[in-house]
């Protein structure tokens, strides 16, 4: 399987690094690397970013320029205390990152992402399962914890064009990874995540009024084995919400395989300008439903959960400023199935009830500037929001609320003297908690479960504050192709107590 995937890596590498003759002249033909590195850290390029990249229509007035960066780079993320007990305390990775966006001529681009991860997850706790944050809360957990090795690999790419009014384009993406551990408890999680999207469009005036409409295919296999002589160190716990969980099927027996099993589709329309100038919005709906089946058991369902999502998007690009505003709410239902004993070893499902709903609010104001002076670009892009959770768990009754403001400054700096270019990048963040509660019934037996729920709450209700910066620095080979060094780091304080370091170091090529 990795020699296939290499060999994959490989041939993208190559089409990425050796393009298509061009039919027409565009203009990356007439802009060397350097300006169009240049060019494209507008902040203008900001507006509508979402639009762009989930619609294969609209993608072809994403941008007039072509531009490849190949890059190696380790990142770091580091908490003086888990933020999220489930995806522990530190993440640190090798990566390997390719991505191209190629102007083939007025009327057709294609673009393509290839992605390499391989790293680790440390002191990672109630969680046995890999993508927690799509999947929660019907997760596998256990108390002892521990690090988990991190693999994955992701390919993504699409094409779009236009036949006279008519636009169009398709545009697919696959992610593996591979999670596991080597000491007891030993989790072995296989992932796979498919999604496709087709796209098409009307030229009505300045705009192109589209739509757009994609579906998903995700699996997960999951095993947990123990090889110590004396015996198992814990259970492998079916985890359903807000420290609740499926007593009958905890154990280290016949339940420790695990299957998720799911599927969904959106549907989006909006319309972006075919011009630089002018305004964009989208609207887009998502439904998303995936079960947690019982390998060793005949692959019964225990829970399913449905996401649900509805945004919302408008901005505005003029030639130095945009402005755009968002917002999405995001509902999240779990069903618990009922089963029957068993008999013959053929479980059946006898019933399902609605046990537990998770409601998420966030909207967004943004600004976009570009100033231009002596050579220097110069960019500010403020984003002001306001984010609400509200999480439920019917019996036993339990909830959890937080919401929060946040306001977040970042500015960068472009300039250089050929063959240089250097880009300055920093930025300021808080997050101010306006309000949220706990409630929880806590029985003796469950007071681990109670006390990890009140932690994860401390954290999410903490309010925050911190900075980031990064520099980067790009030397052209030739006209058409640079090497560049770029290095950054962010600092974060939550009012919890914790802590949070993130750096990246990266090497890399751009033509």
């Amino acid at each position: 399987m990795k020699l296939n995937i290499a060999s994959g890596v490989l041939a993208v590498l190559y089409v990425l690094s050796h393009p298509m003759p061009l039919t027409a002249q565009t203009s990356s033909d007439t802009v060397d690397v350097n300006g169009r590195t240049y060019g494209l850290s507008s902040a203008l390029y900001g507006v509508g970013k979402e639009i762009y990249d989930n619609s294969p229509a609209a993608n072809l007035y994403r941008q007039d320029l072509s531009f490849t960066e190949i890059s190696a780079s380790y990142s770091l993320r580091d908490e003086s205390a888990a933020l999220i007990v489930q995806e522990g305390d530190r993440f640190d990775a090798g990566n390997f990152n390719a991505d191209s966006y190629i102007r083939l001529n007025d009327k057709s681009s294609a673009f393509a992402n290839v992605e390499y991860v391989n790293g680790m997850k440390r002191n990672v706790l109630w969680n046995s399962s890999s993508d927690f944050l799509l999947l929660y809360p019907y997760v596998t957990a256990d108390t002892v914890g521990g690090n988990l090795s991190h693999e994955k690999y992701m390919f993504s790419g699409g094409y779009s064009r236009k036949d006279g009014r008519f636009s169009y384009g398709v545009q697919a993406s696959y992610r593996a990874l591979h999670e596991y551990r080597r000491v007891d408890p030993r989790p072995r999680n296989i992932t796979s995540d498919f999604n496709a999207s087709i796209s098409a469009g009307y030229s009505a005036g300045g705009s192109l009024v589209y739509v757009t409409v994609a579906g998903r295919i995700y699996r997960q296999i999951s095993d947990v084995g123990f090889y110590n002589p004396t015996g198992a160190n814990t259970s492998e716990i079916p985890m359903t919400g807000l420290g609740t969980y499926f007593e009958r099927f905890t154990g280290t027996g016949a339940y420790l395989g695990t299957y998720h099993k799911g599927g969904g589709y959106s549907f989006r329309a909006g319309m972006v300008p075919k011009a630089r100038r002018g305004w964009m919005a989208e609207v887009g709906f998502r439904s998303f439903t995936v079960r947690r089946l019982l390998s060793n058991q005949n692959d019964v369902p225990i829970t399913s959960l449905n996401i649900m999502d509805l945004s919302g998007y408008v901005g505005y690009r003029g030639d130095k400023w945009g402005i755009a505003f968002s917002g999405k709410h995001e509902r999240r239902t779990g069903t618990e199935m009922i089963i029957d004993n068993g008999a013959s070893n053929i479980y059946n499902v006898l019933g399902a009830s609605l046990m537990y709903l998770n409601g998420i609010w966030d909207t967004a104001v943004s600004a976009f500037f570009d100033f231009e002076m002596e050579k220097t670009l110069w960019t500010l892009t403020p984003v002001v929001g306001w984010l609400s959770s509200s999480a439920g768990y019917l019996f036993p009754e339990r909830s959890m609320t937080y919401s929060r403001i946040y306001v977040r400054l970042p500015f960068m700096a472009v300039f250089g003297k050929s063959p240089w270019l250097l880009a300055v990048r920093a930025g300021a963040s808080v997050a101010v908690n306006i309000g949220g509660g706990l409630d929880i019934s806590s029985q003796e037996e469950e007071e681990a479960m109670s006390e990890m729920i009140r932690y994860g709450f401390s954290n999410l209700s903490a309010s925050s504050s911190g900075g980031d910066c990064s520099l980067r620095a790009q030397r052209s080979l030739n006209r058409t192709m640079a090497v560049y060094m770029e290095g950054g780091c962010r600092y974060a304080y939550f009012t919890s107590g914790i802590n949070m370091w993130m750096a990246e170091m990266k090497l890399g090529i751009c033509f």
